[in-house]
């Protein structure tokens, strides 16, 4: 799924009436600013690493292999009463600040 927000693109052939600053009027250069057209961008899914800024590598932008989208998914969350109390320490008659 694409964002609602992809970037905007600038054909080549517009190249130089966009970066000519003569121009006075936004509204003349506005409509070089468009959407990909079908087929001008590749997108492939990437690995949820790309959400943390200490993650700054070469991987980033490689598709992710459904192994990797498999151990990224979620994990359902444990219940209250899934884990085992631990049982008490036998008194040794020194107490317990914990």
């Amino acid at each position: 799924m694409l964002h609602d927000r992809v970037p905007v693109t600038i054909g080549v052939k517009d190249f130089d009436r966009w970066l000519d600053c003569s121009a006075d009027e936004v509204d003349a250069v506005m409509p070089l600013l468009r959407g990909p057209d079908e087929g001008e961008f590749v997108f492939h899914e990437v690995s949820t690493r790309v959400n943390r800024v200490a993650n700054d590598d070469a991987q980033l932008i490689l598709p992710i292999t459904p192994e990797e989208r498999e151990a990224e998914a979620p994990k359902p969350a444990r219940t209250a009463n899934a884990r085992k109390p631990a049982s008490p320490a036998p008194d040794d008659g020194q107490g317990s600040l914990f």
